[in-house]
C-alpha cells in the first residue's frame, strides 16, 4: 500500500510539473515563434498573439519586416490567421490541415535594381530557404508531408515600389482561395510558412503582371532561392 500511494504521489508530482510547464510555455508561444521566424528570415518578425485549442490555432498580430535596404518598413503583415487541424495531426509524419485562413493582410513588393529583377522578396526568400535546415538540406531525409486542404486569404493590400519611383498602392485583392496545397517534405513551421508566402507572392505577381521581373534572378542558378521562385513563377 506505501508503494501505491508513493506512485500516486510522484504521478501527481509529474501531472503538476507538467501543468506549471505548460503555462510557463504557452505565454511565450508568441516570443517562440517570432525569434524562429525572425532567424529564418534574417530580418525582425513579431507575432502579437498565439491561442491553442484541440482543433485549431489563432495568430493575431504577424508582422514581418523588410530587409535594410528597403525604403518600405513591412514586407507582410497578417492580422488574423486561423489554422484548422486536430493538434493530433501535427504528430503524424504526414501532417493534414484542413483549412488555414489569413485575413487583412499587407504586403510591399519593392525592387532594388534598375531592371526591377531583384527586391525585398529576393532576400527574404533567400534567407529563408538559406536558413530553413529542415526542409533545404539534401542529406537529410524527407520528414513527412505537409498538405493544406483549404488556404484563403482575404483584404490583402499590396504596395508597390519601383526602382527609383514613388511607392504606388495597387489595386487590393478581394479573395484567394487555394486546394489541396503542400509540400514533400520539411518540418511544419517552415514547410507551412514557405507554402503560404508562395501562394500569396506568386497570385500576386501573377495578378499585377509583375512575374517578368524576376525572370533573370528565377535563371540565375547561383541563387539559393531558385528553386522556390521557380515554384512561384512557373519557371
Amino acid at each position: 500500500m506505501r508503494f501505491f500511494a508513493w506512485l500516486i504521489s510522484v504521478i501527481l508530482f509529474i501531472l503538476l510539473l507538467c501543468v506549471g510547464a505548460s503555462f510557463y510555455i504557452y505565454p511565450r508561444l508568441p516570443y517562440y515563434l517570432s525569434k524562429n521566424l525572425s532567424e529564418k528570415f534574417q530580418v525582425p518578425v513579431h507575432v502579437n498573439t498565439i491561442d491553442v485549442n484541440k482543433n485549431m490555432i489563432l495568430l493575431q498580430g504577424i508582422d514581418i519586416s523588410n530587409p535594410k535596404q528597403s525604403t518600405l518598413p513591412t514586407a507582410l503583415k497578417v492580422a488574423k490567421t486561423s489554422v484548422e487541424a486536430p493538434l493530433t495531426n501535427y504528430l503524424k509524419k504526414n501532417i493534414v490541415i484542413e483549412q488555414i485562413q489569413l485575413d487583412d493582410i499587407y504586403a510591399s513588393i519593392e525592387f532594388y535594381t534598375k531592371g526591377n529583377t531583384e527586391g525585398n522578396w529576393t532576400v527574404l526568400i533567400d534567407n529563408f530557404d538559406s536558413n530553413n535546415k529542415f526542409g533545404s538540406s539534401q542529406d537529410k531525409q524527407p520528414s513527412g508531408n505537409v498538405l493544406i486542404k483549404k488556404l484563403i486569404m482575404t483584404n490583402i493590400n499590396i504596395d508597390l515600389k519601383l526602382y527609383g519611383k514613388d511607392v504606388n498602392r495597387l489595386s487590393p485583392i478581394p479573395r484567394l482561395e487555394f486546394e489541396n496545397v503542400g509540400t514533400e517534405e520539411g518540418f511544419p513551421v517552415e514547410e507551412i510558412t514557405e507554402i503560404i508566402i508562395q501562394k500569396l507572392i506568386q497570385q500576386i505577381f501573377s495578378l499585377q503582371g509583375l512575374s517578368n521581373m524576376f525572370k533573370s534572378v528565377i535563371q540565375a542558378p547561383e541563387k539559393a532561392a531558385t528553386g522556390i521562385l521557380k515554384g512561384l513563377f512557373g519557371g
